[in-house]
């Protein structure tokens, strides 16, 4: 398990912050930038939105595009590819593509949250209440999804026997109504996404246990800000002028 400390020690040895210089200044007028998020336009995303309709990117010279995602790998892929300027995604899952793809194409610029969303939520009738009252169930998980992508990490931190524990693989539109239904016990996910998505099935907060990985053992870091090296290299001042706007938002 990587513990905060010795994240930020690898992220500074590997240069995933390398190469990117923010001089003092405004951004060129109008850059565009094409930003993408990890996911759906919900609560926690909402400081990009701010800072897009309270013109915040505009005072800075960007012209600034917001698109929803489909998963923090999506994300990267974007944005590495250079089909996005930006992008809001895992630090975990970036720093797995960076090792697969050792030229950097995409690189973190800022931390956002310190620490993930990640957990798995179940309906507290099924008894479920804390990492060891998983074994025996069967717990739903999208495959693309960043919280069972850290399953083999939380299993050691929180001293999980997977022994008796079946995985059935579900697609993202069916994960609360499966869960709601019963055909799963518990299902992996971010805490906002499956909480909200919970509640629109009819769950009552009080129904839902969650089990928050980072409350387990599994001591990470989660979302930051992404940016496509070659145009962090090539507009250092619209990548710094985001970051301003962005924390006026």
């Amino acid at each position: 398990m990587i513990t905060r400390r010795l994240f930020s020690a690898a992220v500074l040895a590997a240069g995933l912050m390398a190469g990117v210089t923010l001089p003092v200044g405004q951004a060129h007028a109008e850059t565009a930038i094409k930003f993408t998020l990890d996911w759906a336009f919900q609560g926690p995303t909402s400081a990009f939105l701010a800072a897009k309709e309270l013109g915040y990117f505009k005072e800075a010279g960007l012209e600034v595009t917001i698109d929803r995602g489909s998963g923090s790998a999506g994300a990267i892929q974007r944005v590495a590819t250079g089909a996005y300027q930006m992008g809001f995604a895992d630090i975990n899952a970036l720093v797995e593509f960076n090792v697969a793809n050792p030229g950097q194409a995409a690189k973190a610029v800022l931390m956002v949250y310190d620490a993930p969303p990640f957990g798995l939520y179940a309906l507290k009738k099924s008894g479920i209440k804390e990492p060891k009252d998983l074994v025996g169930k069967k717990l739903g998980a999208p495959p693309p999804d960043g919280a069972f992508a850290q399953w083999p990490a939380f299993k050691q931190a929180a001293g999980i026997d997977d022994s008796g524990i079946t995985i059935e693989s579900i697609g993202f539109p069916v994960r609360e109504p499966m869960l709601a239904k019963g055909d799963v016990d518990a299902v992996f996910g971010f805490a906002f996404s499956v909480i909200l998505n919970l509640k629109a099935q009819g769950i009552a907060d009080d129904d839902i246990a969650t089990i928050l990985m980072a409350d387990n053992g599994l001591n990470l870091y989660g979302n930051s800000v992404l940016v496509n090296s070659d145009f962090a290299a090539e507009n250092p001042e619209a990548v710094k002028g985001f970051l301003k706007a962005l924390a006026k938002g």
